[in-house]
């Protein structure tokens, strides 16, 4: 009996203050890749169906895959990777518009618009139009929620700083390079560096994959931290430590400070490093736990708490005003899908998805 393969789930991009980050440069890396599709087209023209089907059968196969989620709609792909196969299926519009960087080499295009009628689309051109302003205006204001939510939270660290000992919090982070590389041995090689999302800003709230990331790893260090006390520095070291010693990682980030690290993996090593504080909560079994927190002052932090309770309220309250904005876009973009739906020829792209099938499988 075949085994299926397993499936890591991920996001390429990420809503956040500063709009819309992507990291699809990164989903599989040109030296890597044997073949890149970048598929194109319209909403609604299965672009997402067509990924989860291919995927779907390399697990059935035994093959792992890894599916990359769109942040503005969790259920949606935004791209495949068959990792043993080194091939790669990404959704290359907006807004994160890929076009291909080596035509016909590794790169190839799979134009979904040639499948829709667009006969059935005209009548409702006004339609289409209003709904995708709609749409654009109700992403710009989750964004400015998004940008007022990051004042309250860099206003929190302005606050929680003042009860931080930094001798203690630097003994705790030397530590926690120390446990990591204690066993580990230097390579050659300078370690490349993949960077994604584990957590996402969304219309179903704050979400996050961490679990089917780290998976069965054998080593798995959690950071307890704050939103001041936090493991930003420590992390970076980390990362920065694993490459110069000639290891290949997974970086992880955060949707509310993408140049932050939340997770890391290091494959080779059997390690994977994640930090928990109130947006990012892995539910994981740890090897070791690290606790960050326990270089603020109590008494010092105790003062605090009235000012800070008010900024993480405001704070949680902003995101979830995002996430709903968010959650409304989702609907029109649904209503969006509705008029290309009933102008798509599917059965075109059924009898492309068996040829792909023959083609790999």
């Amino acid at each position: 009996m075949t085994q299926f393969g397993t499936i890591k789930h991920a996001f390429p991009g990420s809503n956040t203050p500063n709009g819309f980050h992507s990291f699809f440069n990164y989903i599989l890396p040109q030296k890597e890749a044997n073949q890149l599709y970048i598929i194109k087209g319209g909403p609604g023209t299965g672009k997402s169906s067509f990924m989860k089907r291919i995927g779907t059968y390399a697990t059935e196969q035994g093959l792992d895959v890894e599916f990359l989620h769109c942040s503005s709609d969790p259920g949606s792909l935004d791209a495949m990777i068959i990792p043993s196969l080194k091939i790669a299926f990404l959704d290359g519009t907006a807004p994160h518009v890929v076009d291909p960087a080596s035509p016909g080499v590794t790169d190839q295009i799979l134009n979904f618009g040639t499948f829709w009628d667009a006969d059935k689309l005209t009548p409702y051109k006004d339609n289409i139009i209003a709904v995708s302003n709609r749409i654009h205006d109700g992403f710009s204001k989750a964004y400015y929620y998004l940008a007022a939510a990051k004042s309250i939270y860099d206003a929190y660290i302005f606050t929680e700083r003042k009860a931080i000992n930094p001798t203690a919090k630097l003994k705790i982070e030397k530590d926690i390079i120390h446990q990591v590389f204690k066993d580990v041995k230097d390579k050659e090689a300078i370690g490349n560096v993949r960077h994604l999302f584990s957590t996402a800003i969304t219309g179903e709230g704050v979400l996050d994959y961490i679990h089917t990331l780290i998976g069965t790893t054998k080593n798995i260090y959690f950071i307890k931290e704050s939103f001041g006390c936090n493991s930003k520095k420590v992390m970076q070291s980390i990362c920065d430590t694993a490459t110069a010693k000639g290891y290949a990682i997974e970086c992880y980030h955060s949707p509310m400070d993408p140049d932050k690290i939340e997770d890391i993996l290091i494959p080779e090593l059997d390690i994977a490093i994640t930090i928990s504080h109130p947006l990012h909560k892995p539910r994981i079994f740890p090897t070791l736990i690290f606790d960050l927190t326990a270089a603020l002052d109590s008494a010092m932090l105790k003062s605090l708490d009235f000012e800070l309770d008010k900024d993480k309220r405001l704070f949680m309250d902003l995101i979830d005003k995002a996430c709903n904005m968010i959650g409304a876009n989702k609907k029109l973009h649904d209503e969006l899908e509705s008029y290309y739906i009933n102008a798509i020829d599917f059965t075109a792209i059924d009898n492309l998805y068996d040829t792909l099938i023959q083609k790999f499988f």
